[in-house]
C-alpha cells in the first residue's frame, strides 16, 4: 500500500511539474518570438533608415532647387529694378532734352526779335 500511495503522490506532482514547465516553455517561446521580432525589426531598420535618408536627400535636393530658383527670380527682380531705374533716368534725360530744345527755341526767337529790333533801329535812323 505504501507503494501505491507514493505513486498517487507522484502523479499529481508530475502533472503540476508538466504544467509549470509547459507554462515556462510557453514563456520561453514568447520571449524567443519577441527576440526574433526585434531581430527582424533591426534587420529592416537599416533598410528603412536608408529609405528615409534617401527621401530626406530627395527633399533636400528639391529644397535646394527651390532655393536656386528663388535666387534666379531675385536676380531677375534686381535686373528689372535696374532696367526700371535706367528707364527713369532716360525719361529724365529726355525731359531735360525737351527743356533744352525749348530753351534753344526761345533763344532763336530772342535772336530773331533782337535782329528785328536792330533792323527797326536802322530803319528809324534812316528816317
Amino acid at each position: 500500500m505504501k507503494f501505491s500511495n507514493t505513486l498517487l503522490l507522484i502523479a499529481p506532482l508530475t502533472a503540476l511539474a508538466a504544467e509549470t514547465f509547459g507554462a515556462h516553455g510557453g514563456a520561453v517561446a514568447q520571449a524567443g518570438a519577441k527576440v526574433h521580432q526585434r531581430k527582424e525589426s533591426t534587420a529592416f531598420s537599416p533598410v528603412q533608415d536608408d529609405a528615409k535618408a534617401y527621401k530626406r536627400g530627395q527633399d533636400d535636393a528639391k529644397a535646394y532647387k527651390r532655393g536656386q530658383d528663388d535666387a534666379k527670380a531675385y536676380k531677375r527682380g534686381q535686373d528689372h529694378a535696374k532696367a526700371y531705374k535706367r528707364g527713369q533716368d532716360d525719361a529724365k534725360a529726355h525731359k531735360r532734352g525737351q527743356d533744352d530744345a525749348k530753351a534753344y527755341k526761345r533763344g532763336q526767337d530772342d535772336a530773331k526779335a533782337y535782329k528785328r529790333g536792330q533792323d527797326d533801329a536802322k530803319a528809324y535812323k534812316l528816317l
